[in-house]
C-alpha cells in the first residue's frame, strides 16, 4: 500500500477552478492554494490575533528603538 502523503490527487486545480470553488464556500473554512492543490487553513482565534499583534508591536517598539540609538549616538 503506497503512502498517502506521496499519493497525488486525481485533479489539480487551475487558479481561476480554484477561485470559483473558494467564491462558492459557505462552510467559513478558509483555504491555501499551492501548486494546484488545495490545503485547508486554521482559523485565527481572538486570543491568537491578540498575542501576535504584540508581538508585532514589540518587535516594531524594539526596531525603531535600535535604529535611533543607531543615528542618535554623539
Amino acid at each position: 500500500m503506497p503512502n498517502s502523503a506521496f499519493v497525488l490527487p486525481d485533479s489539480i486545480l487551475t487558479p481561476e477552478a480554484y477561485l470559483l470553488m473558494e467564491n462558492d464556500n459557505n462552510t467559513g473554512t478558509r483555504h491555501e492554494f499551492v501548486n494546484g492543490l488545495v490545503y485547508a487553513m486554521t482559523g485565527a482565534s481572538r486570543d491568537h490575533n491578540r498575542i501576535s499583534g504584540g508581538c508585532m508591536y514589540a518587535c516594531r517598539s524594539i526596531c525603531k528603538a535600535l535604529v535611533a540609538s543607531r543615528f542618535n549616538r554623539t
